[in-house]
């Protein structure tokens, strides 16, 4: 088991003291749309919710995120998972305010610095 701690966000903005854990060892898949990132694993579902000035700019967001975290799930899955890793939680944006996330992720909303992530969930 690989526990991911990952911040709410709702309203465009990290929820404080508001977490997700997954086990990301059961990833499952990905799924890009229009304007969402939908990843799944064994018993959980995360979703990332975008905005853009237009639809191709939404796409363009779920695109870099999904670009930006393929890479960080897939080394902790168990193919080159070392037991050591198992025993740590892994803190996806730890204290990052909503900015440097997108800064990091290379998400943007055009005209309106900050509100390309709209939100994530978790079902």
């Amino acid at each position: 088991m690989k526990m991911w701690k990952i911040p709410k966000v709702a309203a465009d903005d990290v929820v404080t003291g508001e977490f997700f854990y997954v086990d990301i060892t059961t990833l499952q898949d990905m799924a890009l749309n229009a304007d969402n990132l939908v990843v799944g694993g064994n018993g959980w579902t995360l979703t990332f919710t975008f905005d853009g000035t237009n639809a191709a700019e939404k796409l363009a967001n779920v695109q870099a995120m999904a670009a930006y975290l393929a890479p960080k799930f897939l080394e902790h899955t168990p193919v080159g998972l070392h037991r050591i890793e198992q025993q740590k939680i892994f803190k996806l944006w730890d204290g990052l305010a909503i900015a440097t996330i997108h800064t990091e992720t290379g998400i943007v909303r055009t005209g309106a610095a900050n509100t390309a992530l709209i939100s994530i969930g978790i079902s």
